[in-house]
């Protein structure tokens, strides 16, 4: 009995991990601006909500840019918002190659 139980808790473990390692990105979001299929353009940093990535021209490597102080890079918006219009917005994999 003990050991039913046990194996039930570490499968509820591992399904309870598994969902919440799939809602966020194992990545900056740093994108491949040499690939082809990127486009030129910004991407969030998706571990530094005060940052975002620039690609401003196929070939060259991103940009880590900041925005200005008391402000959140938007990603829906693709600009800096003041914090007060901030809201998180699930992250995704930079493209890549």
């Amino acid at each position: 009995m003990k050991t039913a139980f046990a194996l039930v808790l570490v499968a509820a473990f591992v399904a309870l991990f598994s969902s919440a390692a799939a809602l966020y990105s194992n990545t900056n979001g740093e994108p491949k601006c040499t690939a082809s299929n990127v486009q030129i353009g910004i991407f969030r940093n998706n571990f530094d909500p005060t940052r975002y990535w620039l690609c401003d021209s196929v070939g060259a490597a991103a940009k880590e840019v900041g925005c200005p102080n008391e402000s959140g890079f938007l990603d829906s918006q693709k600009k800096c918002v003041s914090w007060t219009d901030w809201v998180w917005e699930q992250p995704n994999d930079p493209p890549t190659a």
